[in-house]
This record gives C-alpha cells, sequence and structure tokens, in this order.
C-alpha cells in the first residue's frame, strides 16, 4: 500500500489519502495512520487484500495477508454487494459519480503523492502545496455528496455493521496472534481494528458499491 500525505477530513476516519483514494491490496503492507491530532478521509475505494501476497514479505507479513484474503475481505465484499443491492438507480447514479470524481482527484493527487525511490512521498514546492491543498478541498466536497444517502440509509447500514460485531471480534483475535515486528519500527501504521473499521463506515459501504458489477448490483425494473 502506498504511504502518502494524510488529507483532513471531519469524519476522522483515522486512515491516510492513499488509503483513501488508492485501489490496491491492504494486506501487504497496512498504511500509515495519522498523528493523533490529525484527522484522515472517511471513504475509499476498494482496497482488499486479493492479490497474491508480494515475495519481499516476511512470513508474518504473508500470514497476515493470507488471512486477510480467506476471512476478511470475501465478507467486505458481501456487504458491499447487499448495500449496492437496496440502493435505488438514482442512489448508485449518485454513488457512481462520487467515485468517478474520486477517481480523478486521485489522478491529479499522484504525481504529488506517489512515492519517490526510497519510498518517501516527494517534497514538495509551495505550488505543490497549494495543489494538494486545493485537491483536500475538493475531496471533502466529494465527500460531502453522500451525506444524505448516508443518512438515508442509516438504519439498514448500522444494522449490517452490529450483525458482524462477533465476526469482526474474530478476525481481530486472530490478527492480534499474528506477529507485527514492523510496529515496533513504525508505530504509526494503521492496525487490524482501524483498517476493519474503516471498511465498515456507512461512507466507505456506500462509496464501495460502486465497485459491485453492474450486472449483480442493480435491481430489475420489475423489482422496482
Amino acid at each position: 500500500m502506498d504511504r502518502r500525505h494524510f488529507f483532513p477530513s471531519r469524519y476522522g476516519a483515522g486512515l491516510c489519502f492513499g488509503l483513501l483514494l488508492a485501489t490496491g491490496h491492504a494486506g501487504a503492507q497496512s498504511p500509515r495512520a495519522p498523528v493523533p491530532h490529525r484527522r484522515a478521509p472517511s471513504f475509499t475505494l476498494p482496497v482488499l487484500p486479493t492479490a497474491p501476497a508480494s515475495p519481499g514479505l516476511s512470513p508474518a507479513q504473508a500470514q497476515r495477508t493470507a488471512y486477510h484474503q480467506a476471512h476478511v475481505a470475501p465478507v467486505i465484499r458481501g456487504l458491499r454487494r447487499q448495500v449496492a443491492a437496496v440502493l435505488s438507480a438514482e442512489d448508485l447514479q449518485l454513488v457512481d459519480s462520487v467515485q468517478a470524481q474520486m477517481r480523478a482527484i486521485r489522478r491529479r493527487a499522484a504525481p504529488l503523492q506517489d512515492p519517490v525511490p526510497g519510498g518517501n512521498p516527494p517534497a514538495l514546492p509551495p505550488s505543490g502545496r497549494h495543489a494538494l491543498a486545493q485537491l483536500r478541498a475538493e475531496h471533502q466536497q466529494a465527500m460531502a455528496r453522500l451525506d444524505p444517502l448516508a443518512a438515508k440509509h442509516a438504519p439498514f447500514l448500522a444494522a449490517l455493521v452490529e450483525e458482524l460485531a462477533p465476526e469482526r471480534a474474530r478476525w481481530l483475535r486472530d490478527l492480534a496472534a499474528i506477529p507485527r515486528p514492523e510496529l515496533a519500527a513504525d508505530p504509526t501504521r494503521v492496525s487490524d481494528a482501524q483498517w476493519i473499521d474503516h471498511q465498515l463506515r456507512p461512507e466507505v459501504l456506500l462509496i464501495s458499491a460502486a465497485e459491485v458489477p453492474a450486472t449483480t448490483r442493480r435491481p430489475s425494473a420489475k423489482q422496482r
């Protein structure tokens, strides 16, 4: 997972801009969490660990990735399908539009945030920092477009997450048994609880519904 600058957000989900806007795999390398006094975005494009682990991973990291692939990712994808199935055509049109906006922001942010050789984001001149600030503002505006939809489906989304609570607890117990020595060197990395809870946020489930294939998610005219 790319490590990028953090976008502040009123939702304070605790995840970085890279996790928000990049598509990729979240099991091989956890993204950084923001420092306590900073807040980060709450929306994300799907970042489920679906690819084989990188050959450069330690045995513990490979085990963690395999666990996410086998247990966490399929359930999260199932939740996204359930969310997509209850959204109206108008809801889905909004979700698709917001995700397209997110992709456009990500493309424009990539030159400013993609790591340079060595793994760190590039040092930005004042003009680059100004451009990044503009993208932060656009990102927050895009998030705000989903507020009414999150409120509309709040009971359903809350019920989904509540129903998953026992399974979430089991995931965290199992993952806690897998060593994470990289945390000793980099304690700002996102924890398993942070990553999972981020995926279960109402706004994240809604924006992720845009990734569900149209043939799966969209009810027929008769069902409407």
